[in-house]
C-alpha cells in the first residue's frame, strides 16, 4: 500500500545552473526540449573530440563487416545525438527513427518499454552490450554511449526473437582519459535532473568511470501525475594497454511513478461509423486515478564481468552477466467499459502486477581474421548459454463495498471506487484492500547456442557475408496456488525441448 501524494504546484520558471573547473567545459543547448534546459559540462585533462563515437562499425563482434559493407538495414545513434536531444529515456531516442513505435501494456502485457520496429513486438529483443535483457522496465539513457538498431529479422545473429529487428543498447565503459562530464536541468512542471560522467585513469592500464543520474518531474498537462527515479553505473578496467582486459560493471536503475491511463473512452452501444468509439470530452488535465492507492516502482540490477584476450589473429571474449528487474503496480483504468460514462460517473478499475525477470548469460566469442586459399576472411564463432527465470506474484484489489460490481452508486462513491467525470477527485479516501493473490507463477527458459559468422572478401569490390546459428531451448513453467488449510499445490506444466536452426 503506498502513502497518499499530495498535488504539487508547477512553477513556470527554468534555471540554468553553471559549474566550471580546471581545463575547460562546454555547453550545449538542448535541441528538442526546450521547456526543459540542460546544461552539459565537461572537465578534461586534455581536449577530446565532441563526438567520441565513430559510426563505421557497430559494437557486436558478430558483424564481421563495417556498416557499408554489411547487408543489413542498422541505424545508430550516437551518445553526443542523444544528449543534444535531450533525450532522457529509450523512447526519447528513438521517436524520430523510422520504422519504430511504442505500444502500452495492453492485453496483460506489463507496463514498461514496448518498442515494435517494422510493426513486430520487439519488447524481448532488447540488448544490453549485445547480451539479451528481457526484463520489463523503462529504460533509462543516463549510461547510453549509443543505440543500434537491427531490422529485419536476425536470428543468425541474435538467435530467437521478432522478425521485426532488435535494439543493442552499448553502455558507457572506462577510457584511457581523465574526463568530466556535468549536466543540471531545471524547468517547469517540477522538472529537475542531474547526470555526472566521470572517468579516471589510474594507472596504464586502469581505468574506472562512474555514471550517475537522479531525475524527478511532473508530467505536463496531467494532474498529480509524476516521475521519479535516479541511477548509478560504476565500471572498472583492468589491463587496458594489455593482451588480456577485464571489465567489471555494475547498473542500477529505480524508478517511483504516478502510473497514468489518462481520460476515458465512450463506447457506444450502436457503434458505426456514425457513432463511432472515441475519448471522452472532459478536461484534458482530469487524472481518475486514486493517490492514495495507485504506484509504479520499478528497479533494475545487472552485474557483467566482461574478459577479452589477444592471441594474434584471434581474440577470445567471454562475457558473464546476472541481472535482476522488478516491476510492481497498480494502475486505474477510468472506468474500463464498466458504462458509467454516460451517467457523468466514473469506476476506477485497478490493473496490477508484480512480476520479477532474473536472467544468467555466458557468452563466448572468438574472432578472428585469417587468408584461406589466398581469400582474406574475417570470422566469428561462439557459444552462448542462458537461463532467464521470469515470477509473477499479482495483487488482488478487492473494492471498499466487497462487491463485485463496477456499476457506480452510493457505495461506491463512499468507499472511494467511483468518482465525479467531469470533477475527479483522485485525493479522495479509498478503503478497499490490497493483498498478494498467493498464485505465483514461475516460468523458465534455458538456451544453449553456437553460431559462426564470416565476411569473405572475393575482390575488393565483391564480399560475401554468411552465417549460421544453432539454438536448443527448453521451457518450463510452474503455479503454486494455496488451499484453504494453507497447503501450496504446485501444477508444473513443461514446454517439449526445442531445437531450431534458423
Amino acid at each position: 500500500m503506498q502513502p497518499s501524494r499530495r498535488a504539487r504546484l508547477n512553477p513556470v520558471a527554468a534555471a540554468l545552473l553553471l559549474m566550471s573547473g580546471g581545463a575547460g567545459f562546454a555547453q550545449t543547448a538542448p535541441a528538442a526540449a526546450p521547456a526543459t534546459p540542460n546544461l552539459e559540462v565537461k572537465v578534461t585533462a586534455e581536449a577530446i573530440d565532441d563526438t567520441g563515437y565513430k559510426t563505421d562499425r557497430v559494437s557486436s563482434p558478430k558483424l564481421t563487416a563495417p556498416l557499408l559493407d554489411t547487408p543489413k538495414t542498422i541505424d545508430v545513434i550516437p551518445g553526443q545525438v542523444i544528449r543534444d536531444s535531450n533525450s532522457t529515456t529509450l523512447v526519447e531516442a528513438l521517436r524520430t527513427t523510422p520504422g519504430i513505435t511504442f505500444a502500452a501494456g495492453e492485453g496483460g502485457t506489463p507496463a514498461g518499454d514496448r518498442p515494435f520496429i517494422r510493426g513486430f513486438d520487439a519488447s524481448s529483443s532488447l540488448f544490453v552490450d549485445n547480451v539479451r535483457d528481457t526484463g520489463s522496465q523503462t529504460r533509462e539513457t543516463f549510461d547510453i554511449e549509443s543505440i543500434e538498431i537491427y531490422k529485419g529479422p536476425s536470428g543468425a545473429y541474435q538467435g530467437r526473437g521478432s522478425v521485426g529487428g532488435s535494439i543493442n543498447l552499448v553502455t558507457k565503459q572506462p577510457k584511457a582519459e581523465n574526463s568530466f562530464l556535468g549536466t543540471v536541468g531545471l524547468g517547469t512542471d517540477s522538472y529537475k535532473r542531474t547526470t555526472i560522467d566521470a572517468n579516471y585513469q589510474l594507472s596504464e592500464d586502469v581505468a574506472v568511470r562512474l555514471n550517475a543520474m537522479g531525475h524527478s518531474a511532473d508530467v505536463p498537462g496531467r494532474d498529480e501525475v509524476d516521475v521519479q527515479r535516479w541511477g548509478l553505473a560504476p565500471s572498472i578496467t583492468f589491463g587496458m594497454m594489455s593482451p588480456t582486459k577485464a571489465t567489471v560493471s555494475f547498473y542500477h536503475l529505480g524508478t517511483n511513478d504516478m502510473p497514468d491511463y489518462s481520460t476515458p473512452y465512450s463506447f457506444s452501444t450502436n457503434r458505426s461509423k456514425a457513432h463511432p468509439d472515441r475519448p471522452v470530452d472532459v478536461d484534458s488535465r482530469n487524472f481518475y486515478g486514486i493517490t492514495g492507492r495507485d504506484f509504479r516502482q520499478t528497479s533494475a540490477d545487472i552485474g557483467t564481468v566482461a574478459l577479452s584476450h589477444d592471441l594474434g589473429s584471434t581474440r577470445a571474449i567471454n562475457t558473464t552477466r546476472y541481472g535482476g528487474s522488478n516491476n510492481e503496480y497498480i494502475v486505474s483504468n477510468p472506468d474500463d467499459s464498466s458504462g458509467n460514462v454516460p451517467n457523468g460517473s466514473l469506476y476506477s478499475s485497478p490493473k496490477s502486477r508484480n512480476s520479477r525477470t532474473i536472467t544468467l548469460t555466458n557468452q563466448t566469442d572468438f574472432v578472428g581474421e585469417a587468408t584461406i586459399a589466398g581469400y582474406k576472411n574475417n570470422f566469428i564463432a561462439g557459444t552462448e548459454f542462458s537461463r532467464e527465470t521470469s515470477i509473477n506474484d499479482p495483487y488482488v484489489v478487492v473494492s471498499g463495498t466487497g462487491s463485485v460490481s463496477r456499476v457506480c452508486n452510493a457505495a461506491l462513491f463512499a468507499s472511494g471506487d467511483c468518482t465525479s467525470l467531469a470533477d475527479p477527485d483522485p485525493l479522495r479516501h479509498w478503503n478497499g484492500s490490497i493483498r498478494k493473490s498467493n498464485a505465483t507463477t514461475k516460468a523458465f527458459t534455458d538456451v544453449r547456442s553456437a553460431y559462426a559468422l564470416d565476411t569473405l572478401e572475393l575482390t575488393k569490390r565483391w564480399l560475401l557475408n554468411g552465417g549460421v546459428r544453432f539454438d536448443s531451448y527448453r521451457s518450463a513453467q510452474t503455479t503454486a496456488s494455496y488451499v484453504n488449510n494453507g497447503t501450496a499445490a504446485i501444477n508444473l506444466v513443461t514446454l517439449n525441448p526445442v531445437t531450431r536452426l534458423p
